[in-house]
């Protein structure tokens, strides 16, 4: 299980908790109710066996039609490394996140920073979705360093159909052969179904290989 220390915002004020992240799925507790979800816009409340029940949900905390918490921002911080091309070096940096969810006016912002160790230089993305902002990042940074996570690695892809705001990025290190041979769409929606499953964009494994320029469906 990984652990991140949050603030959360809202029209009454910050609530310093948790965030948890086990098996792909985040955990949030907030003033005694827990909140779940897989995608980091989707936190909705837990069974109300072990819950108060939902009426007795404080005003503070809105819920949109499909059951999500809604009109908060969170932020929080997790360590994200950074390498060269060749994997000679390897950088730990800090990646904040901000997530911006509002009902009305419908609003989705996510911003993003990366802060090198010893660096003046801060690297901005903003978007509706991970990819957005870190396709943003990748490109700021240009040459000197790839992004060493799920999402900056050789072998990963999200579905021709589109990707959530989180989470939905496709593994297929399995398949990696077939996958360095996709040079289109139709190369990809042959092998799309043969994934080795979701996998979070900041997450990292013994199998990473930094992504080249152009690459698979999503280049």
């Amino acid at each position: 299980m990984e652990t991140f220390k949050v603030i959360y915002r809202d029209s009454v004020g910050e609530i310093y908790t948790d965030l948890h992240l086990y098996e792909g799925q985040f955990t949030l507790v907030l003033e005694g109710f827990t909140f779940v979800g897989d995608m980091l816009d989707d936190f909705g409340l837990t069974s109300k066996s072990y819950l108060p029940a939902l009426g007795d949900l404080p005003k503070r905390f809105s819920l949109c039609e499909q059951g999500f918490l809604t009109n908060y921002e969170m932020a929080f911080v997790l360590p994200l490394e950074v390498t060269n091309l060749d994997m000679s070096e390897r950088v730990v940096a800090s990646l904040q996140i901000v997530i911006i969810l509002q009902k009305n006016p419908a609003k989705q912002m996510l911003n993003l920073t990366l802060t090198l160790p010893n660096a003046k230089v801060l690297y901005e993305g903003k978007g509706d979705f991970f990819e957005t902002a870190l396709q943003q990042i990748q490109e700021k940074l240009a040459d000197a360093y790839r992004l060493k996570c799920c999402f900056g690695c050789a072998f990963s892809d999200y579905s021709v159909y589109g990707q959530g705001f989180w989470g939905t990025l496709f593994c297929y290190e399995p398949i990696r052969e077939q996958y360095e041979r996709v040079k289109s769409k139709e190369d990809f929606m042959e092998i799309m179904e043969k994934h080795g499953g979701k996998v979070g964009e900041t997450h990292l494994c013994s199998k990473f290989q930094p992504r080249s320029k152009g690459a698979g469906y999503r280049g």
